[in-house]
Order: C-alpha cells, then structure tokens, then sequence
C-alpha cells in the first residue's frame, strides 16, 4: 500500500511538472491576414474605477505589434501590474486580449514573453490615431 502512494505521487509529480514545462513556452503566433483590427487600451479592466481610453492601431502598428509577439521570446512565469491591454479582433469574430507592462507581455495566462524594446508598447500608445 505505502508503494502505491509513492507510485501515485510520482506519477501526479511528474505529470504536473511536464504539464507546467509544455505551457511555459506555448505561445500562438499572430496571422495577420486574419485579423480584422488591433485596439490598445491604457488601464485594466475595472471601467468603474479608472476611465479607460482605446484606440485602433494603424495598418503599420498593427504589423509591427504582431512581428514583435511572433518574435517574442519566453521569460517563463511573471506578475505585474497592467499598464496596457491590446485587443485583437480577428475576421472570423474570435478575439485575442494581450496584457503589457514594458517590455513584458503576456495572453491566456502568466507565461511572460519579451518584446525587446521597453518603451515600445508606451511608443505605440502615444503614436495612437
């Protein structure tokens, strides 16, 4: 019986552990012929708190924002506070949320990946039509 539980702790140990390993680096490129438009907004999503102000990215933003995910690189798990969100609206009406701060950038979870440039979400903000 005492076999079995060490038996059953490994399995589960080792299944989390590979499942937590696969996400870490998962990351689903941007196909920009599918998109239909990008929005960048400046604050969370608690509108009752903060007036959140959204703009739509330019054909040439929109480019330049997905070559930078496309080429992000993992960072591994983080936490941070939002300082912008980018949201995608896809042709086929499906949508995809990003979530910023600086450099780090992150989707469905809290696998960070690393845009590279510190000021370029910031850049794209105030660049904003």
């Amino acid at each position: 019986m005492k076999h079995l539980k060490i038996l059953a702790l490994l399995i589960t140990a080792t299944l989390t552990a590979f499942g937590q390993t696969k996400s870490i680096g998962d990351k689903k490129n941007i196909d920009l012929t599918k998109v239909d438009f990008i929005e960048i907004r400046n604050h969370s999503e608690q509108k009752d708190t903060i007036k959140t102000v959204s703009k739509r990215l330019t054909t040439k933003q929109s480019k330049l924002f997905t070559d930078k995910w496309n080429n992000a690189k993992s960072n591994g798990i983080c936490k941070y506070i939002v300082l912008y969100w980018i949201d995608i609206t896809m042709k086929d009406g499906t949508k995809r949320k990003f979530r910023i701060n600086g450099k780090n950038i992150k989707e469905n979870n809290d696998n960070c990946f690393d845009l590279v440039d510190n000021k370029f979400i910031e850049t794209l903000w105030k660049d904003k039509r």
